[in-house]
């Protein structure tokens, strides 16, 4: 799979993602995927082609750029993910987020994440039944950049919404009562730091916990309850209330 955007027009701000997708069991899939945030006046051809690792195209362009240092250096994100279905109508999956790791240098961080979870759907008093358990865990300056190449669109992250510096488990059940109505519950507990995908860790500050969360940890606990009623295609109405 191959992707390409603008995130910023007029600033030159591009995105290039790619995935490359092995179903290795009948039950098992497993996938690498690569996205770089970097820099131009339009899409690169090398970006676009999606074929070399961006770590690789950085430089390759820098070779021809050598009067201009810097201009073409990108931020890239790696991640490694699997699911396995351990029965009919239930999966498990798992993701790594490795943004920058220096396993030889204390002078950084290492930015990091995972994900983990229980996809399931099922039949209780022959009814339709789906469910989900999902966990999230972002260290803090995940997606961000000092130098202007943060995983962002419109100030908000790219990729996990709770952004860089937070933990979040999410729970949700739902049931068909009739083939028109589904009835759902949803319940998540979130703790996210006082950082921000702006708050970018600049050479030469102090290096934190990669595993700690900024400032006053803000903690979150919510429950929702939503009825639907998609009765055809091109007609579907939800009412949600949660506290």
């Amino acid at each position: 799979f191959l992707f390409n955007a603008t995130v910023q027009p007029g600033r030159g701000e591009q995105l290039a993602a790619h995935r490359l997708e092995w179903q290795v069991r009948d039950w098992a899939r497993v996938a690498v995927s690569e996205a770089a945030r970097y820099r131009s006046s339009g899409w690169q051809g090398l970006y676009v082609a999606g074929v070399i690792p961006y770590s690789l195209v950085q430089r390759l362009l820098d070779q021809d750029s050598r009067d201009t240092p810097g201009e073409t250096r990108n931020n890239v994100l790696l991640s490694l993910d699997a699911s396995v279905r351990i029965a009919d109508g239930s999966r498990l999956y798992g993701e790594l987020l490795l943004d920058d790791v220096h396993a030889r240098s204390a002078a950084f961080p290492n930015k990091y994440g995972w994900q983990a979870g229980w996809d399931g759907a099922g039949e209780m008093l022959a009814r339709r039944v789906t469910w989900n358990a999902e966990y999230t865990w972002l260290s803090r300056y995940v997606y961000s950049s000092f130098y202007g190449r943060e995983f962002t669109a419109q100030d908000r992250p790219l990729g996990h919404p709770e952004g860089p510096g937070s933990r979040r488990l999410r729970l949700r059940v739902s049931a068909d009562p009739a083939v028109d109505w589904q009835l759902s519950l949803f319940g998540s507990r979130s703790e996210r730091g006082e950082e921000s995908v702006s708050d970018a860790f600049v050479p030469g500050d102090p290096v934190p916990d990669p595993g700690s969360l900024a400032g006053v940890t803000e903690r979150e606990r919510t429950v929702e309850g939503e009825v639907r009623w998609w009765p055809a295609s091109g007609v579907d109405l939800a009412l949600r209330a949660g506290r």
